[in-house]
């Protein structure tokens, strides 16, 4: 068996494009005229400054209003729920309380009679 031997060709080297050298742009000259100042000149109000008009941004902003309200009351609502568990807890446990101190009284009392 023959060995072969595969051969690759190498491109040559390119060289890079030659940059041209960029002359600077001669700016236009302004007119005389151009460069006078003006004063600014009041627009015509086009509507009163209080003016209520209902537009469809007036209809978004009531919606987001109440959902924000809502949103709140329900939180409110259920804050007050959790306070009311804590209310019921509190008062079974001063109950049990109680419950035991009338308990231990009671065995107390009946080993003093023994």
């Amino acid at each position: 068996m023959a060995k072969r031997i595969t051969t690759t060709k190498k491109s040559a080297a390119k060289k890079a494009p030659v940059k041209r050298a960029t002359t600077p742009r001669k700016g236009t000259k302004s007119s005389k005229a151009s460069t006078k100042q003006r004063s600014f000149k009041l627009a015509p109000e086009t509507q009163p400054f209080i003016a209520f008009k209902v537009t469809e941004q007036t209809v978004y902003w009531l919606i987001f209003t109440m959902a924000i309200l809502f949103l709140g009351l329900w939180i409110l609502k259920i804050n007050l729920q959790v306070q009311d568990i804590y209310d019921q807890i509190d008062q079974n446990r001063i109950s049990q309380m109680e419950t035991d101190d009338q308990y231990e009284k009671a065995l107390a009392a009946q080993r003093n009679k023994d």
